[in-house]
């Protein structure tokens, strides 16, 4: 079992129980490297480093900042287009 401070994990070190942490595919990974099945050595990103890394780089106010930034231009697109359909009529 994983503590909730690990950032990063062994595949060899994970299983079932560890599921909330690493998700379900890593989990059983981690059960399958148990049983002594050959698969690649490698290494699991905890959901608790991602939450750390999104909380610490301010991610989900940059994304905020850019999906206005996309919706603002989306609606300007549209005023513009728009104003182009009716200038075929207007001319």
């Amino acid at each position: 079992m994983i503590k909730k401070s690990d950032l990063v994990i062994r595949l060899d070190r994970v299983d079932r129980d560890d599921e909330k942490e690493v998700g379900n595919e890593a989990a059983l990974f981690g059960e399958i490297a148990k049983l002594d099945i050959p698969i690649p050595k490698g290494f699991i990103i905890t959901a608790n480093a991602y939450l750390q890394f999104i909380l610490k780089n301010n991610v989900i106010e940059r994304a905020k900042q850019h999906l206005l930034l996309a919706k603002a231009n989306n609606l300007l697109n549209r005023q513009i287009s728009g104003r182009g359909r009716l200038g075929l009529f207007f001319h």
